[in-house]
This record gives C-alpha cells, structure tokens and sequence, in this order.
C-alpha cells in the first residue's frame, strides 16, 4: 500500500501546489484589491507559493495516513510531496530571470507594464521553499 500512496501523492502534490497558489492569488487579490500592484503581486506571489508548499505537504501527510496507516507517515511522505515541487520551482524562476532580461532591454513604458508580474514570479519560488520548510517542521 505504501508505494500506492507514493504514486497518488506524487500525482496529486501538482494540483495541490497549483490550487494553493490559485487560491491565495484570487482571495489575496480579493483581500488586497485597494493596495497598488507594485506591492500586492510581490507579496501574493510568496504568500502563494508558502500556502502551495504547506498544502502539498500536508496533503501528502494525510493521503499517506489513509492509504498506508499513520506509521507510513514521516520523511518518505515528505520527500514525495516535495520532489514534484522541484519542477514548477524551476520552472517560475527561469521564467522569472528571462522576463527580467527583456524588461532590462524593453522601453520604460513597456518594462513597466510587466514589472508587478514579473516580480510575483519571482516571488513565488522562494515562498514555495520557504513553504518547504515551513511543511518540515509542522508536519514531519
């Protein structure tokens, strides 16, 4: 049962991560629709990306207690959430590094357009690590 839980945890943390991401970015925007862009996106983007990282590990916490038993549950829960992390973390920052190159060569008023999402997504992936290690302390 152990390595269906292992297979169900490393499909759902994806979905789980995205949800949380999405879901603080659409009550966060709610919340904070008075504040400027300049700084609601930055702080949305991180807060998304810990709410994301907490949720996956949590969610893989519980899948695991349900499916193998509340003994499977420690580090191998863990590494299952977070492994599949990895990729949307690499992924929002190499797309968060060219959209600063094209901003460093784009006109000002262009560059200024981009700014606040070019800046969330930047912020996104140090809150998922954070959120990383936020998950190991509460739920490991």
């Amino acid at each position: 049962m152990v390595v269906v839980a292992y297979v169900i945890v490393l499909v759902v943390s994806q979905f789980v991560f995205t949800a949380g991401v999405i879901g603080v970015g659409l009550i966060g925007g709610m919340v904070f629709a008075l504040v400027p862009e300049r700084l609601r996106m930055p702080f949305l983007g991180f807060l998304g990306g810990v709410a994301g990282a907490v949720l996956t590990v949590f969610a893989a916490e519980l899948l695991f207690g349900w499916i193998a038993g509340p003994e499977s549950i420690g580090w191998g829960s863990f590494a299952a959430a977070v492994v599949p992390l990895a990729i949307p973390i690499v992924n929002d920052w190499s797309k968060y590094r060219k959209l600063r190159l094209i901003e460093n060569d784009a006109p000002p008023r262009v560059a200024e357009f981009g700014a606040s999402s070019s800046s969330a997504l930047g912020t996104t992936p140090i809150g998922a690590i954070v959120g990383i290690l936020l998950g190991a302390i509460l739920f490991t």
